[in-house]
């Protein structure tokens, strides 16, 4: 961890540069996001948790399969191609998709874009992968691994509010994405970005929420001091696990919503939208 962490603050200068440039500094950032997150005392908005993410989230990963031996970069593969195998599944048996049909995806919360770059190989044919984020600090991160570092052409990274996504043009996106998102929200944050999410895609267009589920083994079987350690990191935790995002879904106008579990996995769960002119 340290050593990979040194090697990412060696390339700390460049990424002020791209910070620089990404940064839409007419942004008022939500109270809530001003909360300390991950025991950071400034969330999500400095150069510390933007580093550190992408061998945290590796992390997580390894934790989903501990009883398995598995390293953290195989333990994050497994995690992410199970999603897309989650998400490819629910596309063509419930909703009657195909990934190939895929060519604007919208990555909400993309922190430093290791989604992006897993959607990228699931959906071949997108023309435009657009990652959207509050933190300029983890929008660098993201920048400089997959644009200048991996040349990704179809990526396209906006610094803003997922509320209020006002560079991306009405029922202009086929696929919105928003990975473990939803329990760094307030439950009124939620419903807002899930609105604005509805008037971004077009007809047929799909969004998959994946997130810890609350009633999967794991978390249901959490010991109380450790589940209560672990929503101490996580500020809105609590709106989180008392929310019903299906009907939330269905209020806003999804008009199909289902939820699916990932293959080994009893910790986390999808659930995917649709909308239609039926809406």
């Amino acid at each position: 961890w340290s050593s990979l962490l040194h090697e990412s603050t060696l390339n700390l200068p460049s990424l002020i540069a791209v910070k620089s440039n990404l940064e839409n500094p007419s942004i008022t950032y939500p109270e809530y996001y001003l909360q300390p997150f991950h025991a950071y005392p400034t969330g999500n908005l400095n150069w510390d948790a933007a580093l550190e993410a992408p061998l945290a989230t590796s992390v997580v990963a390894w934790r989903t399969y501990k009883d398995e031996s598995l390293t953290v970069t195989d333990a994050l593969d497994k995690l992410r191609f199970s999603m897309n195998d989650c998400l490819r599944q629910s596309l063509i048996y419930d909703f009657n998709r195909h990934p190939d049909e895929i060519q604007t995806v919208l990555d909400l919360g993309c922190s430093v874009g290791i989604s992006i770059e897993y959607y990228s190989k699931l959906f071949t044919n997108a023309k435009a992968i657009i990652g959207v984020d509050l933190s300029a600090y983890f929008l660098s991160v993201a920048y400089d691994d997959l644009i200048v570092k991996k040349k990704y052409e179809n990526v396209r990274l906006i610094h803003c509010n997922g509320e209020n996504m006002d560079d991306i043009e009405d029922e202009s996106v086929d696929l919105v994405s928003m990975a473990f998102v939803v329990h760094e929200l307030t439950d009124v944050a939620c419903r807002s970005v899930v609105e604005e999410v509805f008037k971004k895609l077009g007809n047929n267009g799909v969004l998959v929420i994946t997130d810890n589920d609350p009633e999967g083994r794991v978390i249901r079987g959490l010991n109380p001091i450790l589940f209560t350690l672990m929503k101490s990191t996580e500020p809105h935790s609590n709106e989180y696990y008392s929310l019903d995002i299906e009907s939330m879904l269905k209020q806003v106008g999804f008009t199909k919503v289902v939820k699916r579990s990932l293959e080994g996995d009893e910790r986390h769960r999808s659930i995917i939208a649709i909308k239609t002119k039926d809406a």
